[in-house]
């Protein structure tokens, strides 16, 4: 990763520094993740109330996904995911891309494990760790050598 200082990078790094931290609160870090996803999609949030500003929005789901309250690994690696994805696309020069998709490969292989476990499939942040990861797609474009290709990311 590359230094910025944008907000929304600071933001990033105390999203990831806090997933480290054993004294950070579960709200703490899905607090970053919603202030990251509200400046880069709702960037006149700030004005409004945040209720205002989701409940009648095509991104309600980010506020609803941001403030569950259930512990959750696979909803945390898919929230830092995406959130990496999103800085990447704003802000390629902040996050590389490969960095971002190793992000995103490891919160897969955590969501095929919690819908494996009933206890967990059956969960809000279960099905709000789908909806976080289903919503990017990472795709392989291979070019005209055989042996290489491109990343790319969609929203």
């Amino acid at each position: 990763m590359a230094k910025s200082s944008s907000t929304v990078f600071q933001n990033f790094l105390r999203m990831q520094s806090s997933v480290s931290e054993s004294g950070t609160s579960l709200a703490a870090f899905r607090l970053y993740a919603w202030e990251i996803l509200r400046d880069l999609y709702l960037p006149d949030a700030h004005s409004t109330e945040d209720i205002d500003c989701t409940a009648t929005s095509g991104y309600s789901w980010v506020h609803t996904v941001c403030h569950l309250d259930l512990r959750s690994d696979v909803l945390d690696r898919s929230l830092l995911a995406f959130c990496a994805i999103q800085v990447h696309i704003s802000e390629p020069s902040s996050i590389s891309r490969e960095y971002a998709l190793e992000l995103y490969s490891h919160a897969l292989p955590e969501l095929v494990r919690s819908l494996d476990l009933d206890y967990e499939r059956s969960q809000d942040e279960t099905l709000g760790a789908i909806v976080v990861l289903s919503t990017c797609e990472v795709r392989f474009n291979p070019s005209s050598s055989i042996h290489s290709g491109t990343l790319t990311f969609t929203v």
